[in-house]
């Protein structure tokens, strides 16, 4: 039998530069991108002593978008080893010993939506199978812990955040389902009932109340958070609301208002987020009040770092600085770098602190609306929230398009001739008419249209 091999065209720079059309200080831009660009702007340059090739380079991207920070299409690039400052970290507390106590004064903060990316939905039949199916899985981890804190995200629309646009891509189909106890949800996946931020605000109301009988029942000190709602059963405890859209800002936050009324002593964090690591370094630099561990939820096994010892080792001021540098090279609300690991930024930062040089890092920590979240309100119940649009996010919650152009206006009209028989020296000439002289992006023959030509007429005159 024979085979029919179909032909392909191959795939070259010029045919993926795509033409994208932009609206730039009220004007439509058509720009397509073209490696050769830069080359004939070098060229031109040497007979064109107007542009300034300093200011070009330096100024412009000559791209469509800037690909050290976005694709081709302009969607930020998706940071993929946030887990790599978790790994070095590891390594720097590694055979220690690591104090924890499950007495009187001991507590557990946990990330509940962490715990619902892992269930299982085998043999799950109704909603009620899989409600009790989570305050099981909680039921074993908290065993005796004294007090118990427990979040979930808000998914109030009210609360606009960050990670809205992250969210919306990784589920690009979203499907509401109409829920209630008794629910069938047998030939439903996972994946399916998280789909729709609506289903999670019902989910989420479900499994705290559910854990909120199962504490009670047990004598059990409890603070839950879901949606805007808290509820808890601790002595001189008021707040009953808050106005956090995450629950990695909140559950810091929970835990600076249980210190003002108990002396919980040993707090063990368990998150599926490298993010809540960053936030509790943050935390415990600046409040070293207790023994904090961090548990990183893993399909393939539990991992326990000691915070503390973290902080001994970097000491406040580099502690600090590390959420900065966290944030700064890529994380769920700003683009990563291309090219640029958070491994290799790690390793820069341990050299800086070999050296004893922290001063260096320390700048990133003044970066970005995410970052001003996350740094003052870990201790902000109710923080006054800034609002995003207008401050670099559009209603979407979409990044603001620059108004700077993304190459120079004497690029996006440039005057090149292809004279054959009139040497350049009349108003045939494109160059010549603008007053212009060819440059070696020209494709002209026996050209005489040089640089003195025009200082002649122009003395003439």
């Amino acid at each position: 039998m024979g085979y029919h091999m179909t032909k392909r065209k191959l795939v070259i720079f010029r045919s993926l530069g795509k033409s994208v059309t932009l609206k730039i200080k009220k004007k439509i831009v058509n720009l397509r991108e073209d490696r050769s660009l830069m080359t004939r702007l070098l060229g031109i340059s040497r007979s064109r002593p107007g542009i300034g090739i300093s200011e070009l380079f330096a100024k412009h991207e000559f791209s469509v978008v800037p690909h050290s920070l976005f694709d081709n299409e302009g969607n930020m690039l998706k940071c993929s080893d946030k887990a790599a400052f978790l790994r070095g970290m590891e390594e720097i507390v590694a055979g220690k010993d690591i104090c924890h106590h499950t007495d009187l004064h001991s507590c557990v903060v946990i990330d509940g939506m962490g715990f619902v990316n892992q269930l299982s939905m085998k043999d799950v039949i109704k909603l009620t199978d899989l409600v009790h199916r989570f305050t099981t899985k909680i039921a074993r981890n908290i065993t005796n812990y004294q007090y118990v804190i427990l979040t979930f995200d808000s998914y109030d629309a009210s609360l606009s955040h960050l990670k809205q646009g992250p969210w919306d891509t990784r589920h690009k189909v979203q499907v509401q389902f109409k829920l209630s106890p008794a629910t069938v949800v047998k030939n439903i996946t996972l994946k399916e009932l998280l789909s729709h931020p609506k289903n999670k605000r019902i989910l989420t109301d479900y499994f705290a109340k559910s854990c909120q009988r199962y504490l009670e029942s047990e004598g059990r000190n409890y603070v839950i958070a879901f949606g805007t709602t808290i509820v808890s059963n601790v002595n001189g405890w008021r707040q009953s609301a808050h106005k956090h859209p995450e629950a990695d800002t909140l559950m810091l936050c929970l835990i600076h208002e249980l210190y003002a009324l108990v002396p919980a002593k040993n707090v063990r964090l368990i998150s599926l987020d490298t993010d809540d690591l960053m936030l509790a370094l943050h935390y415990v630099a600046t409040h070293p009040t207790s023994n904090v561990n961090f548990e990183l939820l893993n399909p393939k096994g539990r991992r326990l770092v000691s915070v503390n010892h973290i902080c001994d080792y970097y000491g406040a001021d580099l502690t600090t600085a590390i959420l900065g540098l966290y944030v700064f090279t890529g994380c769920d609300q700003l683009s990563a770098f291309n090219l640029i690991t958070k491994d290799r930024v790690y390793k820069q930062l341990m050299n800086l602190k070999q050296d004893g040089n922290s001063s260096i890092i320390t700048a990133p920590s003044s970066l970005g609306g995410g970052l001003i979240i996350w740094k003052h309100y870990i201790i902000i119940l109710n923080p006054p929230l800034p609002s995003l649009i207008g401050n670099g996010w559009d209603e979407n919650l979409a990044s603001v398009m620059t108004d700077e152009l993304p190459a120079p206006e004497i690029s996006l009209e440039l005057t090149v001739c292809k004279c054959k028989k009139s040497k350049c020296y009349n108003n045939q000439c494109s160059c010549h008419k603008n007053k212009l002289s060819c440059t070696e992006a020209c494709q002209c023959n026996s050209c005489e249209n040089e640089s003195s030509s025009f200082e002649e007429l122009e003395a003439d005159d």
